[in-house]
C-alpha cells in the first residue's frame, strides 16, 4: 500500500466521526482462527440456531401486530433490528458473546497471532477487544461473522436484488467494503473469511422469504411465508445451511497491510506450530478443504478465496 499508517488513521477517525452521525453503524471486530483453534469447544450451532430463530420469531411477531399484511419492506426492518442493526458490533455480535449456552474461546491481543502488531499499525486492533471464536460443526468461526451475514450480506442483497445490479456487482462492492474503513484500511486485515459471509447473508436474504413474487415456487431455504395476510414461520433458520470452509480464517486466509504486518503474523503463526507440533497452524491448514471451496466457489472465486488457497491447491495437485 502506499498510503502510510499516519495517513490512513487521521482518514479513520475523520471517516468514523462522520458515520457516527448514522443511525447504525456496524464495524465489527477481528479475530484470533489459530490460537486456540484445538481447544476442546462444544458444537454451538444449536445455541445459536435457537438465539437467531427467538429474534426471527419476535420480528415476525412485531410485524404482524402491526397489521401490515405481509409488507415485506417492514418484516426486514424488523429483521435488520433484531440481528444486524449496531453501534460499532452489530446485535447478533452482542447477542453470541453474552449468551452463557454459547461456548466461545476469547484471547487477548498480547496472547494472539497480532501480537507484536504496534499501535499506529493497527489502532482499531489495540482500541477494540478480538471477537471471540465458536465452533459450528467442524468449522471454527469468528461472532464477528455473524455480523457479516446479517448487515454485510443485507447491502450486499439490496445491490444485487433491490437495485437489481446483479450478484457481480454485489462481489465488487463487498471487496470494496473490505478493502475500506471496515477491513484492510481500517484494521489492516483483509478477510476473505468476511466477504464469504457477505456472500451466503446476501444469499440468505434472498432466500428466506417466499411472498409469491420472489420465486416461482418455493425454495428449499424458505423461512417465512405469507399466509393470510400474516407472516408464517414454515423452518426454522439453521445456519449450518450458510457456514461453510470460507467462513475460516485459518482455511480462507487473510491478507494483511504490508509486508511487515504480514510477517509479524506468520511468524506468530510459525511459532504456534514450533510449539505444538502435533498440530498444523499455517494458513491455510486444510488443503483438501481449499479444493473445497475453489469448487463450491467456482463461480465467484475471485472475490470469495484466498490466493492463498488457491496456491496450496494448485501445489498439492502438482
Amino acid at each position: 500500500m502506499n498510503m502510510n499508517r499516519t495517513t490512513v488513521f487521521i482518514l479513520y477517525f475523520f471517516v468514523l466521526g462522520l458515520m457516527l452521525t448514522q443511525t447504525s453503524i456496524v464495524l465489527t471486530a477481528e479475530v484470533d482462527n489459530f490460537t486456540q483453534r484445538y481447544d476442546k469447544l462444544n458444537d454451538s450451532t444449536l445455541a445459536i440456531n435457537s438465539l437467531i430463530n427467538k429474534h426471527l420469531l419476535k420480528a415476525v411477531n412485531e410485524t404482524n401486530t402491526s397489521n401490515n399484511f405481509c409488507n415485506k419492506d417492514i418484516l426486514f426492518k424488523k429483521i435488520y433490528k433484531e440481528l444486524a442493526y449496531g453501534i460499532f458490533w452489530s446485535k447478533i455480535e452482542y447477542l453470541i458473546e453474552e449468551d452463557p449456552h454459547i461456548d466461545k474461546r476469547k484471547i487477548d491481543l498480547d496472547a494472539s497471532v497480532y501480537r507484536g502488531i504496534s499501535f499506529f499499525q493497527s489502532i482499531p486492533i489495540h482500541i477494540g477487544k478480538l471477537d471471540s471464536i465458536v465452533k459450528i460443526g467442524e468449522h471454527i468461526v469468528g461472532i464477528d461473522k455473524f455480523a457479516h451475514f446479517f448487515a454485510f450480506g443485507y447491502d450486499s442483497y439490496k445491490v444485487a436484488f433491490i437495485d437489481n445490479k446483479g450478484v457481480i456487482e454485489a462481489l465488487k462492492k463487498s471487496e470494496d467494503t473490505e478493502k475500506g474503513i471496515y477491513g484492510l484500511l481500517g484494521t489492516g486485515v483483509y478477510s476473505y473469511g468476511d466477504l464469504v459471509a457477505n456472500y451466503q447473508g446476501m444469499l440468505f436474504w434472498h432466500e428466506f422469504v417466499y411472498d409469491n413474487s420472489t420465486f416461482t415456487q418455493e425454495n428449499s431455504k424458505t423461512l417465512i411465508k405469507c399466509k393470510d395476510n400474516k407472516w408464517v414461520i414454515v423452518k426454522n433458520f439453521d445456519v449450518r445451511d450458510y457456514v461453510d470452509y470460507g467462513w475460516d480464517e485459518g482455511i480462507n486466509c487473510s491478507k494483511y497491510w504490508d509486508k511487515n504486518f504480514t510477517g509479524i503474523v506468520l511468524s506468530n503463526i510459525s511459532i504456534l506450530e514450533q510449539e505444538n507440533e502435533d498440530y498444523n497452524y499455517m494458513c491455510p491448514i486444510d488443503p483438501w478443504a481449499c479444493e473445497f471451496l475453489l469448487k463450491k466457489y467456482a463461480s465467484e472465486g475471485e472475490y470469495l478465496i484466498s490466493p492463498y488457497c488457491l496456491q496450496e491447491v494448485v501445489r498439492t495437485n502438482n
